[in-house]
């Protein structure tokens, strides 16, 4: 999450940029203070509670679920205004939690629309394996929610691999995809991991399909993995170093992010 990460706050620190040149907000300025949770449990479950203990009138987030999670109670309790990149999580009972991405459902049927375009224009008879890490309140959902749809329309989930959150070699689970003979492997993994899996799949001489969902999106993932057949369900266009769109984060004083 960490390419997704900067560019979120990146655009953060330029809408807020341009709301202050305006006048602010009733005439007060938007001040802000940056909490980075290092794409960690431990180190997000603490910037939380800072930011928290800070008394904000508002918390803007860009978290995986699996950093997230451990500070579901805290978030829930806190009754702070919370604007979240990504996701709405499960667990959440706050009427001050709002969610900017799709939730897991959506982001789901979302890779089962693609791995039917990646397949011909069905999925009858096809032969699926879904990767994710650990059990967290997005993955188990996205993936319940895939398989069932999945089959719902004839493909067979062949095999279900969960992985821990951060993984260095993925080969015998490659040796795994290939004796199942998948026809597609669907990953809801992080970009990081991403990259491990679809560069093991290589190597292990894969080609059918490799679908990612939106966290292996960054154009720097794609062109780390190298596959010709790998694929990943894109948030929104990259930032070109050259656009308008950078020179108004620049103007913010904010950073580029690499795509």
């Amino acid at each position: 999450m960490a390419a997704l990460g900067r560019g979120a706050q990146a655009g953060f620190e330029t809408a807020i940029s341009k709301v202050n040149k305006a006048g602010g907000v009733n005439g007060h300025q938007i001040e802000t203070k940056v909490y980075d949770a290092q794409t960690n449990p431990s180190t997000a479950s603490v910037a939380i509670r800072q930011a928290i203990s800070s008394n904000p009138q508002a918390i803007f987030g860009f978290l995986a679920s699996y950093e997230f999670t451990p500070s579901l109670a805290v978030v829930n309790a806190a009754k702070v205004p919370w604007i979240e990149g990504s996701t709405v999580f499960s667990g959440l009972d706050t009427p001050y939690f709002f969610a900017m991405l799709a939730s897991p459902k959506s982001s789901a049927l979302a890779l089962v629309a693609a791995t039917k375009q990646q397949l011909g224009g069905s999925l009858s008879g096809k032969r699926i394996v879904l990767e994710g890490n650990s059990p967290s309140s997005f993955m188990d959902p996205s993936i319940a929610t895939y398989k069932a749809a999945a089959e719902q329309q004839g493909a067979q989930v062949v095999l279900t691999i969960r992985d821990s959150q951060n993984i260095s070699s993925w080969s015998s689970q490659a040796a795994n995809v290939m004796g199942a003979n998948a026809d597609a492997v669907i990953i809801f993994h992080v970009n990081a991991a991403a990259v491990v899996i679809g560069q093991a799949l290589q190597v292990a001489g894969y080609h059918g399909a490799v679908i990612a969902d939106f966290p292996a999106s960054a154009d720097s993932t794609l062109t780390s993995v190298g596959m010709p057949n790998f694929y990943a369900l894109k948030l929104g266009p990259s930032i070109e170093s050259g656009s308008a769109i950078a020179a108004e984060v620049r103007a913010a004083g904010a950073s580029v992010p690499a795509a």
